[in-house]
């Protein structure tokens, strides 16, 4: 929640005598501040609860929220420095949906069927279309494919020798293990896939040290 989001609710459940004697987390994603805009006084009346179809409005007293830093648009809400890099998450997964149609379509892109001379009927250039696209995904893919005459083909988009996707993995990998702060060799990613075992107690000591120590007094 804290890194995704920047805002982590914890719900403060108290006795008969109004003492606290439980703390429940709630995600982000289920809890919002809640204020009269038409009230310039008003800040937070209420942490509105949405839980399925139903929503409870929840007393500030109630609800101990953490925030990282503030969001511009919503002064009472935090804002995670990675949520300024969702274009990145979201180039980054684009590349994983191009290449696994890639490899459903046998690793062949996208291609233009014409004739060299002349145009194709209506039908010859659904049985050509027809036939070529069975010979490159599924069961029939790597089969020759025959024409009656002479077909010119023009490649449509990227293939994966031109296009190297692990380079273009490896930039959002690296911006985002900078906003977290955590070394990219202790969250898995492959930019630091060069990095030996024998740097892994210094990268975890950085971690350590400059991310969840700062993050732990912050909490405390």
């Amino acid at each position: 929640n804290w890194i995704v989001d920047g805002n982590v609710y914890w719900r403060v459940l108290n006795n008969k005598r109004g003492n606290p004697v439980q703390l429940w987390p709630i995600p982000y994603w289920m809890i919002t501040p809640h204020w009269n805009e038409k009230d310039p006084a008003s800040y937070i009346d209420a942490y509105r609860y949405r839980v399925n179809n139903s929503t409870e409005d929840i007393p500030p007293q109630e609800i101990i929220h953490f925030r990282d830093s503030e969001d511009p648009a919503n002064s009472r809400k935090g804002l995670s420095p990675l949520k300024a890099l969702l274009r990145e998450i979201y180039s980054d997964t684009e590349v994983a949906n191009f290449a696994a149609v890639l490899m459903k379509n046998g690793g062949v892109p996208d291609f233009l069927l014409s004739p060299k001379e002349g145009s194709f009927t209506e039908p010859e250039q659904t049985q050509i279309a027809e036939s070529f696209q069975r010979r490159r995904t599924g069961d029939e893919r790597g089969k020759a494919i025959g024409v009656s005459r002479a077909v010119s083909v023009e490649q449509l988009t990227f293939d994966p020798a031109s296009l190297d996707l692990s380079k273009m993995r490896t930039i959002p990998e690296t911006r985002l293990a900078s906003v977290i702060g955590i070394p990219g060799v202790i969250l898995g990613f492959q930019m630091d896939k060069a990095a030996k075992y024998k740097n892994m107690e210094e990268a975890a000591d950085q971690a350590t040290e400059g991310y969840l120590k700062p993050l732990w007094d912050y909490i405390d």
